[in-house]
């Protein structure tokens, strides 16, 4: 595994001795769910990328919040880029409408300039 894994195992495991150890593993393990939703994003796999920053939001608190913020976008414009090139205009405007209403990405203007 990798050493984030590995990381991951002591930290589970209460193996680390200091918390200077626990802070290091849980560094290396952000360092590593970065990493993954980043080659996710690269990928095009925008709703795992998105679930990726989710859940590293969750473990680490306003570590990423910009990163999950600016997937979350993402996520929205290619969802309603591809409704529309299956000429499916409501399906796209729909969610639009979803990520307008969402909480923490509702604001965004680039979503704004999709729906006009």
């Amino acid at each position: 595994g990798t050493a984030a894994d590995n990381a991951r195992l002591l930290r589970e495991a209460a193996l680390l001795d200091t918390t200077e150890e626990e802070a290091d593993a849980k560094e290396l393990i952000l360092f590593q769910g970065k990493a993954d939703a980043m080659l996710k994003e690269k990928n095009g796999e925008w709703a795992e990328a998105v679930a990726l920053w989710q859940k590293l939001n969750t473990e680490y608190p306003r570590r990423v919040v910009d990163e999950t913020r600016r997937a979350r976008i993402q996520l929205a414009l290619r969802t309603a880029d591809s409704d529309i090139a299956r000429r499916q205009p409501q399906q796209a405007l729909a969610a639009l409408d979803a990520a307008l209403a969402a909480p923490g990405i509702g604001e965004a203007w680039e979503l704004y300039l999709k729906r006009v």
